[in-house]
């Protein structure tokens, strides 16, 4: 046999085996990566997960904001520069018309006014903010005081709208 004879009977086997397999399971060339026909297609899902990626960079971009705001204002309140009330007021501007915020503060702080877990919600962000900081529990300490003292008064009022009032969602301000 000649080379030319077993390279075309190479050749036939391989194909014969490549058209059994496409047969027994269709979409294994497309399982492999190997559908190069469905490159329209390919360029479509890409185009659709790069606008993806830059709407989450977005939103990413927003959070990051979002979180910047929080740590000064939660910086001033360690310092004494302001109170919990206000911190917890911009805090509730901040998170106002966004309902999976309020779904959130609400499970993980039961059996509390909203303005109560507002208090209790930036308490967290101070205690995250000085963990590690040997001040941290006297700091922490104040804080409770100063919402204890607020709800034994009948003064646990926080200005600004309901955790879970609707609100354009273009607007981003604070964000």
């Amino acid at each position: 046999m000649t080379l030319t004879t077993r390279l075309l009977l190479a050749a036939a086997c391989v194909g014969l085996a490549v058209a059994g397999a496409t047969y027994a399971h269709p979409t294994w060339t497309a399982d492999a990566g190997l559908d190069f026909w469905s490159v329209p297609a390919l360029k479509a899902r890409l185009a659709e997960d790069q606008k993806l990626a830059a709407t989450l960079d977005t939103k990413d971009g927003r959070i990051m904001r979002r979180i910047a705001v929080k740590e000064v204002l939660i910086e001033d309140l360690v310092h004494g520069k302001t109170t919990l009330a206000n911190v917890a007021a911009q805090f509730r501007a901040m998170n106002a018309g966004r309902s999976e915020y309020a779904l959130v503060i609400r499970s993980i702080y039961p059996d509390m006014t909203d303005e109560e877990r507002l208090c209790r919600n930036v308490i967290s962000y101070a205690e995250a903010y000085l963990e590690g900081d040997e001040d941290a529990r006297a700091v922490i300490h104040r804080l409770n005081d100063e919402l204890n003292g607020m709800k034994a008064r009948g003064q646990l009022v926080i200005p600004g709208p309901p955790l879970d009032t609707p609100e354009p969602a273009e607007v981003d301000d604070v964000e």
